[in-house]
């Protein structure tokens, strides 16, 4: 099984280098790593290179348009879908090859945020059960390639809640798998704007999809929100 490892980027050189070199150092097993770069200013593009990664650049600074972009232009069987600044488990191949093997075409790891903190661990706990609302673009999505061209891979219109999406279509015509094994986000948001305020305001932007509203319109708000405490 060849994996491509898709990883959308917009000034990430601080925490790529941890990303890149983890998976270099714990994966022996055909990886193609593919970096969509979104006019990023500082390094992202040179260290992606550094590492050995394909990089591309995207027409427009949007995560469901690069990370479709990336979809296009891999060459792998599997498709995993990540942030910068995440990293995998050491084992991520062999559980994604597991997954595969048992009949699943798409489905993420748990999530272990770095640094912790106490209000967080309940939301570690509560990614893995299996509702929508538990999911997120932080635990990594794996896809198999031909799956994600039959359900028409990311929608580029939306600005956010795009990995919800995809999911929800994708669950309509196949299992889709919460592996044991944890994927290691950082937890920079929730230092940087309120443990209590980002987590209210994830709630509202799942009940803002759910309920319809245009994702421009609830990416708006959300940065309103975070930025100057209205919407």
């Amino acid at each position: 099984m060849k994996l491509s490892i898709i990883i959308p980027c917009i000034n990430e050189a601080e925490l790529l280098p941890a990303l890149l070199s983890h998976i270099k150092s714990f994966c022996g097993n055909p990886v193609e790593l593919i970096v969509v770069d979104a006019f990023s200013n500082d390094s992202t593009k040179s260290i992606a290179l550094e590492y050995g990664a394909l990089v591309f650049d995207s027409s427009i600074a949007r995560r469901s348009i690069q990370m479709d972009t990336g979809a296009k232009l891999a060459t792998g069987d599997m498709l995993l879908f990540m942030h910068a600044d995440s990293v995998p488990p050491k084992n991520f191949y062999n559980d994604i090859l597991a997954s595969v093997s048992s009949g699943s075409k798409m489905g993420c790891f748990r999530l272990k945020f770095s640094p912790s903190h106490k209000f967080l661990k309940f939301f570690e706990i509560f990614v893995g059960l299996p509702w929508l609302i538990c999911r997120g673009g932080d635990q990594g999505l794996f896809i198999s390639a031909s799956f994600y061209k039959e359900i028409g891979g990311f929608d580029k219109s939306l600005f956010i809640m795009e990995d919800i999406d995809i999911i929800r279509r994708g669950v309509k015509k196949s299992k889709f798998e919460i592996l044991r094994s944890r994927m290691k986000t950082s937890s920079r948001a929730y230092a940087k704007y309120g443990y209590y305020k980002l987590q209210f305001a994830f709630s509202m932007v799942h009940l803002a999809y759910w309920l319809g509203l245009d994702s421009e319109v609830i990416k708006i708000k959300l940065k309103n929100y975070l930025e100057n405490g209205r919407v």
